[in-house]
């Protein structure tokens, strides 16, 4: 049995996670609503989708490049 989520105690990127899987939903469900039923208003669907989840898929998926690898510490 899983422990539910606990926003107060997961760290940034678990947040980070849950909400994107969260906002996937949304937008899957959201595909087959009505427009007078969906939860991401029409007004934010192209903000959503250009802006938000890009930005959270970059810090989720973040991985650094050769040179940040290697650059010292303090330069």
């Amino acid at each position: 049995m899983t422990r539910p989520f606990d926003i107060k105690q997961a760290s940034f990127l678990c947040v980070l996670e849950a909400c994107h899987a969260r906002i996937l939903e949304i937008q899957k469900a959201d595909a087959k609503a009505h427009m007078m039923d969906v939860d991401i208003p029409l007004s934010f669907v192209e903000h959503v989708e250009d802006v938000l989840m890009p930005a959270i898929e970059e810090v989720i998926y973040w991985q650094p490049t050769d040179d940040q690898i290697n650059a010292p510490l303090h330069a």
